[in-house]
């Protein structure tokens, strides 16, 4: 089955400088710990012409989650980075740029109103920690509300695949890009997709050298040496997410019980 996952994932991945099937098949599972945590970028990104991409896949934890809802108290909730990452210029060792990925949300009367993804960007090393509080510039809006736009308590499972491609800007996705599912108990998948495309660094003195996580909202975490186009993203996505019944197959059941319940009234 991940054979065939991983082939299919191939196939979709037509952009030039998309995950390979190789890159697929080879995934980093990071063992999580308690806390917020560096991870050496260089042991994963080894191939010199991806040292510049990562696609990160981030299993949420939708109880966790759920503190985004509409009208619950700020206080139960963390404005942090969900995951961050350094650029270095490899010439001079130094950190020119740090990236982050972050939840946040708005408030009035220190109850929340709206929560969702936001994002920053630094020339040094502000953004590895500190929470993002810029939209993005597709689908900005939309992304800033993700997570109030969700029925927690109908949600089965959430994913976020992060990708960021800073290999070329010929090819894309370009730059920081979100693809967030969650998928609901009646069989239907939220979807959304953010991004800055001007958010890389092309160069090739640039290498990603660190990616940090936080577990507040994390259940599990694999990184992918590249990027990922949205097919394969949103592909990345389902393989995390837990199985749930077919809107078809449940919809097909209700009517036939509506059925029968007709048939008995008239006898």
């Amino acid at each position: 089955m991940k054979k065939t996952l991983v082939m299919l994932l191939a196939l979709s991945g037509v952009s030039m400088g998309a995950l390979s099937e190789k890159q697929l098949a080879n995934p980093t599972d990071i063992a999580l710990q308690n806390s917020a945590t560096v991870i050496d970028a260089t042991t994963i990104l080894t191939n010199d012409s991806y040292k510049q991409a990562f696609t990160a896949v981030l299993t949420l934890d939708v109880e966790a989650l759920s503190v985004f809802t509409t009208g619950k108290p700020t206080s139960g909730a963390s404005k942090i980075p969900l995951l961050s990452w350094k650029i270095d210029d490899a010439a001079t060792e130094t950190v020119d740029h740090t990236v982050n990925i972050s939840v946040n949300n708005n408030s009035v009367n220190n109850n929340i109103t709206t929560g969702g993804f936001y994002f920053m960007s630094a020339n040094d090393d502000t953004a590895f920690t500190t929470k993002g509080a810029t939209v993005f510039g597709t689908n900005g809006s939309a992304a800033t509300s993700a997570l109030t736009d969700i029925d927690w308590t109908n949600a089965a499972g959430a994913a976020l695949t992060i990708a960021y491609n800073g290999i070329s800007s010929n090819t894309g996705p370009l730059g920081v890009q979100i693809y967030f599912s969650v998928a609901m108990n009646n069989g239907r998948i939220v979807t959304l997709n953010a991004g800055n495309n001007g958010t890389q660094w092309v160069n090739d003195k640039y290498d990603v050298t660190e990616i940090r996580y936080t577990t507040d909202y994390l259940d599990a975490l694999t990184i992918y040496d590249g990027y990922a186009t949205a097919d394969q993203a949103w592909e990345l996505n389902k393989g995390v997410l837990p199985a749930v019944p077919e809107p078809t197959t449940a919809t097909l059941s209700l009517l036939a019980l509506a059925g029968l319940a007709a048939r008995r009234r008239r006898r």
